[in-house]
Protein backbone atom coordinates (compact mmCIF):
# COMPACT_ATOMS: atom_id res chain seq x y z
CA UNK A 1 0.00 0.00 0.00
CA UNK A 2 1.19 3.50 -0.70
CA UNK A 3 1.60 6.01 2.09
CA UNK A 4 -1.62 7.87 1.17
CA UNK A 5 -3.63 4.64 1.06
CA UNK A 6 -2.16 3.55 4.39
CA UNK A 7 -2.97 6.89 5.99
CA UNK A 8 -6.52 6.79 4.64
CA UNK A 9 -6.98 3.23 5.88
CA UNK A 10 -5.73 4.17 9.36
CA UNK A 11 -8.12 7.14 9.44
CA UNK A 12 -10.97 4.84 8.42
CA UNK A 13 -10.15 2.36 11.18
CA UNK A 14 -9.94 5.14 13.76
CA UNK A 15 -13.33 6.44 12.67
CA UNK A 16 -14.85 2.96 12.90
CA UNK A 17 -13.35 2.53 16.39
CA UNK A 18 -14.87 5.84 17.54
CA UNK A 19 -18.28 4.79 16.23
CA UNK A 20 -17.99 1.42 17.98
CA UNK A 21 -17.06 3.19 21.25
CA UNK A 22 -20.08 5.49 20.95
CA UNK A 23 -22.38 2.52 20.26
CA UNK A 24 -20.93 0.60 23.22
CA UNK A 25 -21.42 3.64 25.47
CA UNK A 26 -25.07 3.92 24.40
CA UNK A 27 -25.62 0.21 25.00
CA UNK A 28 -24.02 0.36 28.46
CA UNK A 29 -26.25 3.35 29.31
CA UNK A 30 -29.34 1.46 28.16
CA UNK A 31 -28.32 -1.65 30.10
CA UNK A 32 -27.81 0.43 33.26
CA UNK A 33 -31.26 2.01 32.90
CA UNK A 34 -32.90 -1.36 32.35
CA UNK A 35 -31.03 -2.93 35.21
CA UNK A 36 -32.05 -0.09 37.54
CA UNK A 37 -35.71 -0.04 36.52
CA UNK A 38 -36.22 -3.51 35.05
CA UNK A 39 -37.78 -5.29 38.02
CA UNK A 40 -39.92 -2.30 39.00
CA UNK A 41 -41.42 -1.95 35.51
CA UNK A 42 -42.11 -5.62 34.85
CA UNK A 43 -45.72 -6.73 35.18
CA UNK A 44 -46.42 -9.95 37.09
CA UNK A 45 -47.27 -11.61 33.76
CA UNK A 46 -43.99 -10.51 32.21
CA UNK A 47 -42.05 -11.61 35.31
CA UNK A 48 -43.42 -15.13 35.08
CA UNK A 49 -42.75 -15.30 31.35
CA UNK A 50 -39.19 -14.13 31.88
CA UNK A 51 -38.61 -16.69 34.62
CA UNK A 52 -40.09 -19.50 32.54
CA UNK A 53 -37.82 -18.85 29.59
CA UNK A 54 -34.77 -17.75 31.56
CA UNK A 55 -34.68 -14.45 29.68
CA UNK A 56 -35.10 -10.86 30.66
CA UNK A 57 -38.77 -10.07 30.03
CA UNK A 58 -38.11 -6.48 29.05
CA UNK A 59 -36.27 -7.42 25.84
CA UNK A 60 -37.86 -4.79 23.60
CA UNK A 61 -36.43 -1.81 25.43
CA UNK A 62 -32.94 -3.31 25.61
CA UNK A 63 -32.67 -3.39 21.84
CA UNK A 64 -32.79 0.40 21.51
CA UNK A 65 -30.58 3.08 22.99
CA UNK A 66 -32.50 5.93 24.55
CA UNK A 67 -32.50 9.35 22.95
CA UNK A 68 -30.62 12.26 24.47
CA UNK A 69 -33.84 13.18 26.31
CA UNK A 70 -33.99 9.77 28.00
CA UNK A 71 -36.94 8.58 25.88
CA UNK A 72 -37.19 5.47 23.78
CA UNK A 73 -37.04 6.27 20.04
CA UNK A 74 -40.24 5.90 18.08
CA UNK A 75 -40.48 2.80 15.97
CA UNK A 76 -40.77 3.30 12.26
CA UNK A 77 -44.15 2.61 10.75
CA UNK A 78 -44.35 -0.22 8.27
CA UNK A 79 -44.77 0.64 4.66
CA UNK A 80 -47.96 -0.49 3.05
CA UNK A 81 -47.65 -3.61 1.01
CA UNK A 82 -47.24 -3.01 -2.71
CA UNK A 83 -50.53 -4.81 -3.43
CA UNK A 84 -52.53 -2.19 -1.55
CA UNK A 85 -51.31 0.66 -3.74
CA UNK A 86 -52.90 1.40 -7.09
CA UNK A 87 -50.68 0.51 -10.01
CA UNK A 88 -49.19 3.28 -12.08
CA UNK A 89 -50.58 3.73 -15.56
CA UNK A 90 -48.27 2.55 -18.34
CA UNK A 91 -46.62 5.14 -20.51
CA UNK A 92 -46.56 4.93 -24.29
CA UNK A 93 -42.95 3.80 -24.16
CA UNK A 94 -43.58 1.00 -21.63
CA UNK A 95 -46.45 -0.33 -23.74
CA UNK A 96 -44.19 -0.23 -26.80
CA UNK A 97 -41.47 -2.13 -24.93
CA UNK A 98 -43.91 -4.74 -23.64
CA UNK A 99 -45.26 -5.47 -27.10
CA UNK A 100 -41.95 -5.43 -28.97
CA UNK A 101 -39.55 -7.02 -26.47
CA UNK A 102 -40.72 -10.61 -27.01
CA UNK A 103 -40.79 -10.23 -30.79
CA UNK A 104 -37.18 -9.06 -30.86
CA UNK A 105 -36.10 -11.62 -28.28
CA UNK A 106 -37.58 -14.49 -30.30
CA UNK A 107 -36.15 -13.37 -33.64
CA UNK A 108 -33.30 -15.54 -34.95
CA UNK A 109 -30.69 -12.77 -35.08
CA UNK A 110 -31.18 -11.61 -31.48
CA UNK A 111 -31.91 -14.88 -29.69
CA UNK A 112 -28.46 -14.82 -28.04
CA UNK A 113 -28.69 -11.18 -26.86
CA UNK A 114 -29.03 -10.20 -23.23
CA UNK A 115 -32.13 -8.34 -22.02
CA UNK A 116 -30.28 -5.03 -21.73
CA UNK A 117 -29.25 -5.29 -25.39
CA UNK A 118 -32.80 -6.05 -26.47
CA UNK A 119 -34.06 -3.04 -24.48
CA UNK A 120 -31.44 -0.91 -26.26
CA UNK A 121 -32.78 -2.09 -29.63
CA UNK A 122 -36.38 -1.33 -28.60
CA UNK A 123 -35.33 2.11 -27.30
CA UNK A 124 -33.57 2.85 -30.60
CA UNK A 125 -36.74 1.85 -32.48
CA UNK A 126 -38.76 4.19 -30.26
CA UNK A 127 -36.34 7.06 -30.85
CA UNK A 128 -36.52 6.55 -34.63
CA UNK A 129 -40.31 6.45 -34.64
CA UNK A 130 -42.16 9.42 -36.15
CA UNK A 131 -44.51 11.63 -34.11
CA UNK A 132 -47.75 10.18 -35.54
CA UNK A 133 -46.76 6.65 -34.51
CA UNK A 134 -45.74 7.84 -31.05
CA UNK A 135 -49.04 9.69 -30.71
CA UNK A 136 -50.90 6.43 -31.43
CA UNK A 137 -48.97 4.73 -28.62
CA UNK A 138 -49.74 7.66 -26.28
CA UNK A 139 -53.46 7.31 -27.01
CA UNK A 140 -53.30 3.58 -26.26
CA UNK A 141 -51.54 4.31 -22.97
CA UNK A 142 -54.14 6.88 -21.97
CA UNK A 143 -57.00 4.45 -22.60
Amino acid sequence: MSMNATTAFIAFLQCEARLADERAKALRYTADIIEATGEANMSSDAKSTGEQHGKHANNNSSNFAKTSHGEMPEQKKRKQSPTSRPKKQHTAFTLFVQENFEQIKNSAESSSLESKDIIAIVARQWAEMNLEEKQAWKERAAA
